[in-house]
């Protein structure tokens, strides 16, 4: 291995640490909407498929890491090492009932390692996020108590931190020519912590106040199965169709409930009869032309209508994702450094598991990215940016649109092969 590809690679693992105490101990999002049910659900995606509208689901390529669809790790070859990291900032904008809030967070996206084990055999290994949650938010509202003729004035705060990660692991098999089949195996891990107060700001009754609170501590397995077929088409021509499936499963772990006030209630439960992971599936596709055109588009659906949350079924709805995505490259092998950055866009439409009054949440947004390759490697270095809004004052009172930015580093190196001296 060369000097400076080992410094490399130091240098990324030191970043990989850094990034893996961020994602366990930052807020990593300042959305209200994450205090209901596990929190913003993430897709999983790296750099490459975040900038085509997060498809995976029938993408394969010798360059970027996909962990969405686990039949995907022997796309590289037997003398090739590919590491993938990402990172990302995020601006909200929250508008309700004539006031508005703007906010900043910054996370860690993933950490993937992607190797061959034979040349029929591929694996990889890393860390993604399952959901993050993140609020702080206050509500001042008055109510006449029994008995009392005059309205008393109360605050509400609302605040929320925590999310689920999951380390991976996943093997894929080439059956035949055109069939790889996969798996991925999680251990999900996380805190999801919920407060709310309610202090009376009245002064006859100021010193009466309500602190509820509720701590769920996850620990669990989960598998996710995938499968693709890679059909050439005369030599110009690729396409590609994929399939994913997650089975319904129970989620473990604790779940705690405490309430201060005039009087104090605690109460712990296992939660493995509590809370439940949706049985899950999604299917794709991506068309290549010369390797200089991609263009591919996903459907998933996760059944949270049919999973226990807290107990109880129906407390959460389905939650559904369309996605369609492009790349282009002008020549792979061009000599001029423009003809060999890819150039990518995508959109989305995401239906919330979340239930409202008015129904559920849908959030829009669109997708575009470049990918810069280094001169004297596959290595590329990409820049993503998505626009989206989630709600709005008219139907769910609150609105809520946000501009993310990301960069990824997909090391894409020959390890395996030795020098010769002549």
């Amino acid at each position: 291995m060369r000097n400076w590809l080992l410094k490399y690679f130091i240098a990324c693992l030191v970043v990989v640490a850094g990034g893996m105490t961020a994602v366990m101990g930052q807020m990593n999002t300042n959305s209200p909407y994450t205090r209901y049910g596990y929190g913003q659900l993430v897709e999983g995606t790296t750099g490459r498929s975040q900038a085509m509208g997060d498809i995976a689901i029938g993408l394969y390529s010798p360059l970027h890491v996909n962990p969405v669809n686990p039949a995907t790790y022997t796309s590289t070859d037997s003398t090739t090492f590919l590491f993938d990291i990402g990172i990302s900032g995020l601006v909200s904008n929250f508008k309700s009932g004539g006031a508005e809030k703007n906010t900043f967070t910054g996370r860690l996206d993933y950490v993937a390692f992607q190797t061959p084990i034979t040349k029929w055999l591929g694996a990889s290994v890393g860390l993604i996020p399952y959901s993050y949650i993140g609020y702080n938010y206050n509500i001042i509202d008055s109510v006449a108590l029994p008995g009392n003729d005059k309205k008393q004035i109360y605050e509400q705060t609302y605040q929320g931190t925590g999310g689920v990660n999951q380390v991976f692991l996943g093997l894929t098999f080439n059956i035949k020519d055109y069939v790889t089949i996969g798996a991925n195996g999680y251990y999900m891990f996380g805190n999801l912590d919920h407060y709310r107060t309610m202090q009376y700001t009245s002064s006859d009754l100021i010193n009466y106040y309500t602190i509820y609170r509720s701590e769920q501590h996850i620990n669990n397995f989960n598998g996710r199965f995938g499968i693709q077929y890679h059909q050439p088409i005369g030599k110009n021509h690729m396409l590609t169709l994929g399939a994913i499936y997650e089975f319904r499963s129970p989620l473990y772990g604790t779940y705690n409930i405490s309430m201060l006030g005039v009087d104090t209630v605690t109460a712990e439960v296992k939660s493995k009869d509590y809370f439940e992971l949706p049985q899950t599936w999604g299917v794709g596709f991506s068309y290549v032309y010369k390797n200089r055109l991609t263009i591919g588009a996903d459907f998933s659906m996760y059944e949270f209508g049919n999973a226990k949350f807290a107990n109880v079924k129906d407390t959460l709805g389905d939650r559904m994702k369309i996605a369609v995505g492009a790349e282009y490259i002008n020549n792979p092998f061009g000599r001029n450094y423009a003809d060999r950055m890819y150039w990518r866009l995508g959109a989305n439409l995401r239906s919330s598991y979340i239930k409202t009054n008015q129904g559920q949440l849908y959030d829009f947004s669109i997708t575009m990215g470049i990918g810069f390759p280094l001169r004297t490697s596959r290595t590329i270095i990409n820049f993503n940016m998505e626009y989206g809004r989630i709600g709005s004052e008219k139907y769910t009172k609150l609105a809520e649109q946000y501009f993310k930015f990301g960069f990824s580093f997909s090391l894409n190196e020959m390890w395996f092969v030795k020098n010769k001296i002549r």
